[in-house]
Formats: C-alpha cells, structure tokens, sequence
C-alpha cells in the first residue's frame, strides 16, 4: 500500500513540474546543437580560428613572462620530419635539441600604452614574435601586441644555457618586424612604423642598455638612435652585414619584384645621411637616410639573412601555406643592383607555415615562426613555438 502511494505522489508530482522538467531537459540539448551546428556547419569554427584569436586577447593573471613551451620536442620533431628538405638535410632531433623556446606567447609582461598617464604595467596574451637576433651571449625576438593594446617587446635569452632571461619593452606600439644586432658597435636595431608619418623607422638601443634595462622601472627601454627610411613603404625585415643595415619590406603580391636596400653606416655606427631634397613639409629632418645598393626581391619576402658566402631569404604567406627558404650564392655588393629573384637561387626547401625572420650566425640559421602565438593557436597548421635552429652540426653528409 505505502509503494502504491509513494508511487501515486511521483506521478503527481511529475504531471505538475512536467513542463519544467521538460525545459530543464530539452533546454540545454537545443542549446548545444544550435552551437554545434553554428560550429561546425555554419563557420563557427572558422570566425573563432581567425576572428576572435585575432581581436581578443585571454585574460591572464600571471606577473611574469612564460617561459614554458606550447609542444613538446617529440610533436615539434614530428612536424619537422612532414618537410622533406629538413628532413633529407638535418637531423631533425638536433634541431629540436638546439631550438629555443619562445619566451610570452601564453603570457608576456609589457606596458599598456605608456602616454596614457592611467596606463601601466600589464600582461599580454597576444604577443606575436616576429624577428630574431643573436649576440654573443643572447638571443633576441621581437614581438609585437596582435590586439594593437600593448607595447612591442623584445625577449631575451641565454645563448648558451637556452633559459629566459628578461622582457625589454619598448617605447613603440607599432608592429614592430625585425631586430638584428650590429656586431662591430655592439647596437640593437629595430623596424618600426609611425602612423602619423606613415614613414618606416629603423630606432635602436645600445647591448649595454638592453643588459641594464630592469622592467621593475615600469619604463620602456629609451631608443637612443632614430631613423626614418623613406626609400621603403615598411621596415619589415632587417639584418647588419659588412657594415650596412640590408632593410626591406613584405608584399603580398608574390609574384610581384620589390627591392632589399643597403644602408651604409659610418664608422661610429650612424646611419650615413644625405641631403633631403624632397622634403615635403617643415616636420621632416633636413636629411634622411638613402640606399647605396639594391638587391631584386620577389615579394612574400618575410625574412633576410646573409653571411660571406651564402644569401638566405624566407618567404611566406598566410597559415594555409607553406614557408619557402631560398638560398643565394654571396656577391659583392658593387656590382650594382643584384638580383636575388627565385629563379636564382642555388637551392630552395619548404618550411612549416607562418616563418617570419632569419639570422645567420656564421654557418648557423636562426629561423623565427609565429604560428604559435594566440592569434594563430587555433588554426589547422603546422605550428612552431620554437625559433628553429639549423646548425651546420646538424647537417646530414
């Protein structure tokens, strides 16, 4: 009898709250196919992927730069052995073992924009490294805010030991391209862009200035040398040789011919300045820095590197494809404008997607990715978290 009654109130009590249950049910499952189907069906995935990653950064409540890696050594070496030139010509273990790990792509200490007098010490989330350069005891990368809130930095790393060592800041908030290291004067040269202007600047801090800067100061690292390059509509890629700034800036035409500018310097490490006969208004310098020397590019070009021997460039486009690294016999540079045009290189190889700069350290190359940062994290690619290290130990015979 008490079964039958207890069995009687469930009944009533279910016919009363039917309607509830139902919605508590039902409610959440419409939810989660309309997501679902919006996801998958209908681009969802797609405006995530390159929308959102793009424009919105993660919310972060560390206060220090990562320094920890995004793959493991065995998923990066196992991209690596999907391209067949670095496969057939290194060993693939090596190279992973010699690759630093990109430093403040989950989160990087940084500035928010520091003429805003409420603005201060802050955390990025969307740090995209964009160049690399390596000194006697370092290497650098820079990185630039993809959301456009946060001032570009440049992160700093034990040679040797491969162990992060300090974030610099740095005054611009542009997308800051490449930096690379004047070994005769011991300088740090970054390319920069002015909006206002709309001129390409190449701007610079001494090694012993990147060695003192403390970010406790909550500053950013003052630019001691400042030049705008009018000869090129960006300052994107950049590297010192011979004693000259090669500068140069990526199109999207890829078949397209754009030019690598030689920059003389003077034995004090300045920028060698000539008149400025177009000067076109009173805020302009007097003079500016000229090209002595051209070298025919084709366009897609994102990085340059060059040695005695051996010219090497990158060139990439988009996440969907693959980078091309195309190496050139070394000329002398007063043969006049040189051309360095795919159909002329001696040798070209296929890289992951999404490679950026490049550094020659005498027969080694330092490569630069930045398919790992957050903006670029969720698309279907391969990605590298690593500047790729390719040392003339690790060849095959």
């Amino acid at each position: 009898m008490e079964d039958d009654l207890f069995r009687c109130k469930i009944k009533n009590m279910f016919s009363k709250y039917r309607k509830v249950i139902f919605c508590i049910l039902c409610v959440p499952a419409i939810l989660i196919c309309a997501i679902c189907g919006w996801y998958f069906l209908l681009g969802g995935e797609t405006w995530i992927a390159y929308t959102w990653h793009g424009t919105y950064e993660l919310p972060s409540f560390m206060e220090h730069t990562s320094d920890q890696p995004l793959y493991t050594d065995q998923q990066i070496t196992e991209v690596l052995q999907n391209y067949s030139w670095l496969a057939d010509h290194y060993d693939l273990e090596q190279v992973t073992a010699d690759s630093y790990v990109i430093p403040g792509l989950k989160s990087s200490v940084t500035l928010e924009d520091w003429n805003d007098n409420t603005a201060g010490p802050s955390n990025c989330t969307s740090m995209t490294p964009q160049g690399v350069a390596v000194t006697q005891d370092y290497v650098l990368v820079s990185a630039y805010c993809h959301t456009g809130k946060h001032h570009s930095v440049i992160q700093v790393m034990d040679r040797d030991t491969h162990a992060f060592v300090k974030t610099v800041v740095l005054f611009d908030m542009s997308h800051v391209g490449s930096v690379t290291y004047d070994s005769d004067h011991d300088f740090i040269w970054v390319c920069c862009h002015d909006d206002q202007t709309g001129y390409a600047y190449v701007r610079g801090f001494s090694l012993a200035d990147l060695e003192a800067y403390d970010f406790s100061s909550g500053l950013p690292i003052v630019f001691t040398k400042n030049y705008p390059i009018k000869s090129q509509k960006r300052a994107s890629f950049m590297t010192y040789a011979d004693h000259a700034l090669y500068i140069g800036y990526f199109s999207t035409d890829m078949s397209g011919e754009f030019t690598v500018q030689r920059f003389d310097m003077t034995a004090q490490g300045d920028l060698l300045l000539y008149p400025n006969v177009d000067k076109a208004n009173a805020d302009e310098p007097d003079s500016t820095a000229m090209p002595t020397m051209k070298e025919l590019i084709n366009g897609g070009m994102q990085g340059y590197a060059r040695n005695d021997h051996t010219t090497v460039i990158l060139r990439s486009y988009g996440s969907a494809n693959p980078s091309k690294i195309l190496l050139f016999d070394q000329q002398q540079d007063d043969i006049g404008m040189k051309d360095l045009t795919n159909s002329n290189a001696r040798q070209t190889g296929i890289l992951p997607p999404m490679a950026e700069e490049a550094a020659l350290e005498e027969d080694d190359l330092y490569i630069c990715f930045e398919s790992a940062a957050y903006a670029y994290r969720a698309r279907k690619t391969d990605h590298i978290d690593r500047i790729l290290v390719l040392k003339a130990s690790a060849r095959k015979n």
